[in-house]
């Protein structure tokens, strides 16, 4: 729990200082850590449990392609890359799954309202004594909202930092 409260201590840090990085720079260096991490991580081990109270393997995930991304309710980017990732799941839920990882500390309940307010349809996994150990096992998350896409086999194939949009997602149909 402490990589993870001093990651978000961190963010929060960096978020309050204005313009010394850009996005660009924070995805370059993300890009150069990409070429360290594809091929090595894999979702072999992955099982968490969402809101819900569902399971979610690798089995589970029906050997489609998934995209899983890091955010959070209080970053405007984070917030808005699940609605975004949501909407781009309602269009392709044959070919493609969704999970949205919350990286932070919130109350069940709070995340559920964030959840039913912005109709978000993709499985929410929470931060918490269940899923802490696959939180963990991720590369470093560094900067929110960060998205890991992963082959058919449950293979790592590309990270992205920043918020995504449907022509990026797109290409990994």
């Amino acid at each position: 729990m402490k990589k993870i409260s001093f990651t978000v201590l961190s963010l929060l840090f960096l978020s309050n200082i204005a313009g010394a990085v850009s996005i660009e720079g924070l995805r370059a260096m993300a890009q150069q850590q990409n070429q360290k991490e594809i091929g090595q991580f894999s979702l072999n081990s992955f099982s968490v449990e969402d809101i819900n109270q569902n399971i979610i393997t690798l089995k589970s995930l029906n050997s489609k392609s998934t995209v899983i991304s890091f955010w959070t309710t209080w970053s405007p980017a984070g917030s808005d890359t699940i609605k975004i990732l949501s909407s781009f799941f309602n269009q392709n839920k044959d070919k493609i799954n969704v999970i949205g990882m919350n990286y932070e500390n919130i109350n069940h309940e709070e995340l559920v309202n964030f959840v039913q307010t912005n109709q978000i349809s993709t499985p929410i996994v929470p931060l918490d004594s269940g899923n802490y150990q696959q939180f963990e096992s991720f590369p470093s998350v560094d900067i929110i909202p960060t998205t890991y896409i992963f082959n058919k086999e449950g293979n790592l194939i590309d990270r992205y930092v920043g918020e995504l949009d449907h022509a990026l997602l797109s290409k990994y149909l």
